[in-house]
């Protein structure tokens, strides 16, 4: 069985301060991969698989966003995709949203991939790098160790060495420096206010500067009040010209720090010693690494130029990697793939989600390369008579949208413990102590608008943010999802994810902006089977065309929904085991909770390097300590649903083509009642009089009204109101609405 992510913790008695907060969270790896039927010749329709096609009307929930890609006339202006703010389009002059099909089906295809126990093979496969001097978790130990050896006495001394780079014939090599024959180092340390002005630069590198100097034998030297003894020779005399009894030297700047009051001096290249081969691997990764304050110290090659002085290090004689400091970067000894097990990424298997949408082998096959997918996704678009599209009437720059950040171990590995010093990470033992947490998902954030995407403090020449046009929430768009010869447990997967997304519990995610709590969606379906026979019987079916199409019965349906949990469960019959009590299933259910766990700014927002305290007092670093992000599960016990919306307690109905809800019905509207519910935007967007509230617990023909100036002129959040009318249409109900105040001291 793989390592479980705090499978031991009690999350409510554990620590606030050791509890990780991310718009982030995991669904779990499954112990094993659910394997793929035999597949079906595609050279005719078989009679015994299904045909047919799906039409979905998909339901902006948040802002959404698709990029448009840039024209080729843009591209050769040298335009960048950030700045291009244009929602994805087709027409050209009206510029009406459309939701690509790719978009789609990317998004369809992930979450078969959970809920059929896919395969996991796309994890980043090469060596990620860390350092962690002053760090107190078990990553702190493990660097200084690998860099420091601590001797019996406490004394500490560095494992690293200096040299110098060489390249020739394209390969980059690196010359020892001389080693002292008294201690055998090959540098030393010296006192900044020692070193002296109008340094020449050393010959082959502008960033190094020739020095003169005297180098007292290493020795221990206290540091920290007393507390560190660190081993090494220091410099005693230093002059910037050639003195009687002064060795030549090449000081090394390695930038400014607080407290920091010493800089390294090598000593000179030692021609006689052999040369140390970079391997490209280390040159790419030390490339991958650098960052900008590297590249304004050292130029933008950082050490990778001629002459350059160079740390490094060697276990059991082989170099492991390169730096410009002491303590630099280290490779960590595995990749984030190892973590994954192997019996869940091997290419010969074929799951249900490349049985459906296809397949291209990573790696070259002498058979079975690609397979085309039995499923074809179109373009959704805008349904007729919507105006107002837009989220904001021009386009803005949007909060910084960090990227994946794979190296946080403690969010990406799963943990036994909370305790930082027992702290798994990517030098562990793959499979043994820790696997990789599983499937990467964004939380939901409710009905954010612009207030909380927009970035105030942006500026216009700003390289880290991005522009964009999102659409609204409130757009319906239809695209039509066609399927060919699907096995029953193939479209039973397609219908399980599909009920999940028409159910008032849960949205879909997709497009830009996830971790602002953009691209929630709500899809709602309904799937017709087409008889190949009739298809080509006849032209006509009275005065329409001969489809062969017929709307599929609700227990045909929820036939195809009872193979997919056999298939799963491995078992004879539907109901022997639950699906839905399936960890990792109750995880994505989780996951895809809308409105998502509440106060959004306590649970899924990003760690803070400088958080304020409750009471705006001293501010703390988040990071520091690197808190553990606990499950899915664990964060609904911490911020529990209300009892009316729980996202777990629900079963599907037999023979049902709607997933029925186990929790009490919707209560009767009634005048003077309270509800609770979400703001989605302005019902005008020129007047901006009265926000939609979707009422949570209500159907979505239950529309909610409430006047801008109760919720402060704010067309997101959360609200609690009180009905003063009720309004009925053939399809809708209209609920007129008024803020209930909070009394002092209410929660």
């Amino acid at each position: 069985m793989n390592p479980k992510h705090l499978e031991q913790i009690n999350i409510k008695d554990a620590s606030r301060e050791r509890i990780a907060r991310a718009p982030y969270n995991f669904v779990e790896l499954p112990e094993a991969v659910a394997q793929a039927e035999e597949l079906p010749t595609q050279d005719r329709y078989h009679a015994d698989r299904l045909t047919g096609r799906i039409t979905c009307r998909l339901t902006t929930e948040s802002p959404l966003y698709i990029r448009c890609g840039l024209t080729a006339q843009e591209l050769r202006q040298g335009r960048q995709a950030k700045d291009q703010p244009d929602f994805f389009y087709l027409d050209p002059e009206s510029k009406e949203p459309v939701i690509p099909g790719s978009s789609l089906r990317g998004m369809l295809r992930t979450l078969v991939e959970i809920a059929g126990f896919g395969k996991i093979e796309r994890v980043i496969s090469k060596r990620l790098c860390y350092r962690a001097v002053g760090d107190t978790t078990s990553i702190g130990n493990h660097y200084r160790q690998r860099l420091i050896k601590t001797r019996d006495d406490g004394v500490m001394v560095p494992l690293v060495q200096a040299g110098y780079m060489h390249k020739e014939s394209g390969q980059w090599w690196i010359v020892p420096a001389q080693k002292s024959p008294i201690d055998q180092t090959t540098f030393a340390r010296i006192e900044w206010s020692m070193i002296p002005s109008q340094l020449r630069s050393s010959k082959g590198s502008e960033k190094a500067k020739q020095i003169f100097v005297v180098i007292d034998p290493a020795q221990e030297h206290p540091h920290g009040n007393g507390r560190i003894k660190l081993y090494y020779a220091k410099v005693r005399k230093a002059e910037a010209r050639a003195q009687p009894r002064f060795e030549e030297g090449v000081l090394v700047e390695t930038g400014k720090m607080p407290n920091k009051h010493m800089q390294f001096v090598f000593r000179p290249k030692d021609t006689t010693a052999d040369q140390i081969k970079i391997p490209e691997e280390i040159i790419l990764a030390y490339q991958e690494q650098l960052t900008p304050a590297q590249e304004d110290l050292l130029g933008k090659d950082g050490i990778l130029q001629e002459g350059h002085p160079v740390f490094y290090l060697l276990e059991d004689e082989k170099l492991v990697f390169i730096g410009h400091t002491m303590m630099f970067r280290l490779p960590y000894k595995h990749t984030p793939l190892d973590f994954v097990p192997s019996a869940l990424r091997r290419s010969s298997d074929i799951d249900l989600a490349e049985a459906i949408f296809g397949y291209v082998r990573g790696e070259r096959q002498t058979a079975d390369q690609a397979r085309a997918g039995r499923v074809f996704i179109g373009d959704a678009r805008l349904d007729p008579g919507q105006s107002d599209w837009w989220l904001h009437p021009e386009p803005f720059q949007p909060k910084i949208l960090g990227s994946p950040k794979p190296s946080t171990f403690q969010h990406y590995l799963t943990q036994s413990s909370l305790n930082q010093r027992g702290l798994k990470h990517y030098d562990s033992k793959p499979g043994e102590e820790t696997v990789i947490r599983g499937h990467k998902l964004y939380w939901h954030k409710g009905s954010v608008g612009y207030k909380e995407i927009a970035d105030p403090n942006a500026k216009e020449d700003s390289t880290q943010h991005t522009t964009f046009k999102p659409i609204r929430p409130g757009l319906t768009f239809t695209f039509s999802l066609s399927f060919e010869n699907l096995s029953k447990v193939e479209l039973g997967v397609l219908l399980w994810v599909l009920r999940l997304a028409a159910d008032e519990r849960y949205r879909l995610k997709l497009g830009m902006g996830k971790p602002l709590g953009m691209g929630a969606v709500k899809i709602e379906s309904q799937v017709a089977l087409s008889e190949r026979g009739e298809r080509y019987r006849g032209l006509f079916d009275g005065d329409r065309w001969a489809t062969g199409e017929r709307q599929a019965e609700a227990q045909e349906l929820q036939d195809c929904i009872d193979a997919f949990a056999r298939h799963i469960l491995g078992k004879q019959a539907a109901g022997e085991r639950d699906l839905y009590e399936e960890p990792r299933l109750k995880m994505l259910l989780a996951l895809l909770w809308w409105p998502g766990p509440q106060p959004v700014e306590e649970w899924t927002r990003y760690l803070e390097i400088q958080r304020k305290g409750p009471r705006g007092g001293t501010k703390s670093n988040e990071y520091r300590n690197r808190p553990v992000l606990p499950t899915p599960l664990q964060v609904l016990e911490l911020a529990p649903p209300p009892a009316d919306h729980h996202p777990l307690r629900f079963r599907p109905a037999q023979g049902s083509s709607r997933l029925q809800q186990a929790s009490p019905a919707t209560p009767t509207l009634k005048e003077g009642m309270e509800v609770t519910g979400q703001c989605r935007g302005f019902d005008d967007q020129k007047t901006k009089q009265w926000v939609i509230v979707s009422i949570n617990g209500a159907p979505s023909n239950v529309i909610g009204l409430i006047p801008a100036q109760e919720t402060g002129g704010s067309a997101s959040g959360g609200v609690r109101a009180r009905i003063v009318s009720i309004k009925t249409d053939s399809e809708k109900i209209f609920l007129k609405l008024e803020r209930v105040k909070k009394n002092r001291g209410q929660s």
